[in-house]
């Protein structure tokens, strides 16, 4: 008896642990957002001219915190956050981020994208297209790990909206192409505000429609031929 006594608290002991250690790693990634009065101060230094009632004017969430392999701090490297403020009506824009396509459909800041970079050690908001020309380590996490499987973000090519780009893209634009199944094109609207300009998120020639050379375009990326 007092063997399974002991072989129980043992067994306790150990899923304890495994719990303790997942809500520690849990913690790490976990939208708190943490910097909210940072950034109030951000947008007050913007020059928007709000008073002390700004807080119904602003939005802000965060949604993603890179820690390098080396962090063993608790102060992420740099956090993914969306903000806004109101008193503007809203217009739609998107960035061309190499095989990402950002579209901000609703942002109440007309031709922003809205998601915002912050580094905590140095106090800086940057806008994720400054962030992104940056080169900022691990930032094209902030896209592959957060923005595209959230469904904000899509990969450039992607035809059968898997989140990645395969050579099943390519035979899905080809059944599309020869009517063997249904036309899908993702249309990419409003103004451009960073990268190159482009109509469908599928449309990887750039020449403003949906064809066969987008589906070779495609392969040869995946072969690395271009």
């Amino acid at each position: 008896m007092k063997k399974v006594f002991c072989l129980l608290v043992a067994i306790l002991i150990v899923v304890t642990s495994i719990f303790a250690v997942s809500s520690l790693d849990t913690t790490r990634v976990e939208s708190k957002n943490l910097y909210t009065e940072e950034f109030k101060k951000y947008l007050n230094s913007c020059g928007l001219g709000l008073n002390e009632d700004y807080d119904r004017w602003y939005m802000y969430s965060e949604y993603y915190y890179y820690y390098s392999d080396e962090n063993n701090t608790d102060i992420p490297e740099w956090v993914l956050a969306y903000g806004s403020y109101y008193g503007v009506e809203p217009s739609g824009c998107y960035g061309v981020f190499d095989e990402y396509c950002l579209q901000e459909v609703d942002c109440s800041v007309p031709n922003k994208l809205g998601y915002y970079i912050y580094l905590p050690t140095e106090n800086e908001f940057c806008p994720i297209e400054r962030a992104w020309s940056m080169d900022i380590d691990g930032i094209e996490k902030a896209f592959s790990e957060c923005l595209v499987p959230k469904g904000i973000a899509r990969v450039i090519g992607d035809a059968d909206k898997d989140g990645k780009l395969s050579i099943l893209d390519a035979s899905q634009i080809q059944l599309e192409l020869a009517s063997l199944a249904e036309r899908n094109d993702v249309a990419v609207g409003g103004l451009c505000v960073y990268g190159e300009e482009m109509k469908y998120i599928t449309d990887l020639d750039k020449d403003g429609e949906i064809g066969i050379l987008d589906a070779t375009a495609i392969q040869l990326k995946l072969a690395r031929l271009v």
